[in-house]
């Protein structure tokens, strides 16, 4: 049977992370051992961990994520970790997951049965607690269909990347399908993969797209599943995220730097980009948390709020334009 590494990235989360390594020990297939890659202001995290996996013959093995000239460098923290993984399998989690209890044996399952050949790579499916809390289903289809029409990140795609450079994951559930990328939150790869391919360390913080631009690559040389059944549920805490600002020209950078990389340019594609973009700022001055608060976004009043973050992506895009202009590197 293929053994089973379980990497998970981790800040200040102290919490989550244990509800995390609970829903691990409740597995019908346990992991041989755990990784934590931890960028905590202490050693909380490690030492609550540690005590979960006593007795249970599931190994530990411990990062710390570096900070190099102020940054994160969790994709950096990540390559190192996978080198010394002990599994055939590694299997990437954020935090605030919790698993279903057959999780990882229905990841076994798919790499096991699938008849497609030159499959590496196996993702599951994630629920999201706050889809469920929708107050208005029909400004929740509103706004799906908006994220469509301007090709931003959607969860109820065919696990495809879309000509904008975001990416339209897999939702669906009753069938196991090829996709072409995965999200670090929900997704597994063999480890002779890494022998191959790496991380972009280029991406830091908590490297939004990070995720996209490897297995975006990865795939155009191999194949990757998505399973319905082996689920998971997402509940994107807000615990240890950095100020909306910061989030915002991280996005905006991140983005441009992985279509940049990634995508071929041509008028269609760079058109999309544009539009996707577009579309971002779009939903910066328009809220569809709630009936009364879409409507109140016709008088400025999410604009107003916004102003920061519109502002932090603003500049953002000047900075690019002049970084490119003078041929310097971005970021």
């Amino acid at each position: 049977m293929l053994t089973i590494s379980i990497l998970i990235s981790t800040k200040n989360r102290f919490h989550d992370l244990k509800e995390c390594v609970v829903s691990l020990l409740a597995q019908s297939i346990k992991p041989n051992e755990v990784i934590l890659v931890d960028a905590g202001d202490t050693n909380k995290s490690r030492e609550m961990v540690e005590k979960l996996l006593m007795d249970t013959g599931i190994s530990l093995t411990y990062h710390r994520q570096d900070v190099i000239a102020g940054k994160i460098r969790k994709t950096m923290a990540w390559n190192r970790a996978v080198k010394t993984a002990l599994g055939d399998i590694i299997v990437f989690l954020d935090d605030d997951v919790v698993l279903e209890k057959d999780y990882l044996s229905q990841l076994l399952k798919a790499y096991r049965e699938n008849t497609i050949p030159g499959v590496v790579g196996v993702m599951g499916y994630t629920k999201n607690p706050h889809d469920e809390k929708q107050k208005s289903p029909m400004l929740s289809a509103l706004k799906k269909a908006l994220y469509k029409c301007f090709l931003l990140y959607r969860d109820d795609g065919g696990g495809r990347m879309q000509p904008s450079g975001f990416p339209a994951y897999s939702s669906a559930k009753d069938a196991i399908i090829p996709v072409e990328i995965m999200p670090t939150c929900n997704m597994s790869v063999k480890k002779e993969v890494f022998g191959e391919f790496v991380f972009d360390e280029w991406f830091h913080g908590y490297s939004y797209q990070e995720d996209d631009d490897f297995t975006y690559r990865v795939s155009r040389n191999h194949k990757f599943l998505y399973t319905p059944f082996a689920e998971l549920t997402h509940k994107t805490s807000p615990t240890a995220r950095d100020n909306a600002e910061k989030v915002e020209a991280m996005k905006a950078l991140n983005h441009f730097y992985f279509f940049r990389k990634n995508m071929p340019k041509t008028p269609k594609n760079c058109l999309a980009f544009l539009w996707a973009e577009i579309g971002i700022l779009f939903f910066r001055c328009v809220s569809f948390a709630s009936l009364r608060e879409f409507l109140l976004s016709f008088t400025g009043v999410m604009v107003w709020r916004n102003i920061p973050a519109i502002k932090a992506r603003i500049l953002t895009y000047a900075g690019i334009i002049r970084a490119v202009a003078s041929g310097k590197d971005i970021g």
